[in-house]
């Protein structure tokens, strides 16, 4: 089965399976300018959930100084110690809900920002 057709048959966006066309999983690794397409091909091959969550951070990280909510910094970190074996599932899914609710409250604060 071509890497294409692989794709197709797992789920993969339009966009990705048209930017595949003809090349290897090897070429569209070494090619591939789009980090959420790898990280979501490697959560659909059953990759490690420890080893995707330390690469999930590795990708986050480089945000870092864009970020500036305490809990999203946080989550990141929590990602990071994920991958080494260093804080539990239940304590990643803490860090996840904080990051989370703090960017829907920035939404929430755009929006307001928006409407006045």
């Amino acid at each position: 089965m071509k890497f294409k057709e692989k794709l197709q048959s797992i789920g993969a966006c339009s966009d990705a399976i048209e930017w595949v066309g003809n090349i290897s999983l090897e070429e569209a690794y070494a090619t591939c300018e789009r980090g959420d397409w790898m990280l979501w091909l490697a959560a659909k091959s059953g990759c490690n959930l420890r080893v995707l969550t330390a690469a999930k951070a590795a990708c986050a990280a480089l945000a870092l100084p864009y970020m500036k909510d305490s809990r999203s910094i946080a989550a990141v970190e929590a990602a990071r110690k994920f991958g080494r074996h260093e804080i539990s599932e239940k304590e990643l899914a803490a860090a996840y809900a904080a990051a989370y609710a703090a960017a829907y409250a920035a939404a929430d604060a755009a929006d307001a920002a928006d409407a006045a």
